[in-house]
């Protein structure tokens, strides 16, 4: 899968999206690649846009790599977009098994997320 983030400093966002089937291996190496990026900054939002992704083969155990590889400590907050059925119901197993219902919010409307992400 094409993985892609951009750090947005002024927004104090980070984006990711992808295009084609996600897995496992690829949110545990587009989330250690991004924790390493100079330009992270552990306290910024993240909008998770799942709009291209057309398979899902992410699991409870890649969830679970990618909340040890960036937790939810300091008030974090996650936004992901997952239009389709099956992105959306990616977005609320990774809710669940966090148990972040206040933290990470799953919705099937891209501005709605960004609206919620950007919120005071």
């Amino acid at each position: 899968m094409a993985v892609r983030y951009v750090i947005d400093k002024d927004l104090h966002i980070v984006f990711v999206w992808g295009e084609g089937t996600a897995t496992n291996d690829d949110l545990n190496t587009i989330y250690r690649r991004l924790v390493a990026d100079a330009d992270f900054d552990p306290s910024f939002g993240e909008l998770i846009d799942a709009s291209g992704v057309e398979r899902m083969r992410i699991n409870a155990a890649g969830i679970r790599a990618y909340l040890e590889i960036w937790p939810f400590d300091g008030g974090r907050r996650v936004a992901f977009f997952g239009p389709q059925d099956y992105a959306y119901g990616v977005g609320r197993m990774a809710q669940m098994i966090g148990d972040l219902e206040e933290q990470f919010k799953v919705f099937r409307d891209r501005d709605a997320a960004q609206a919620w992400l950007t919120r005071t």
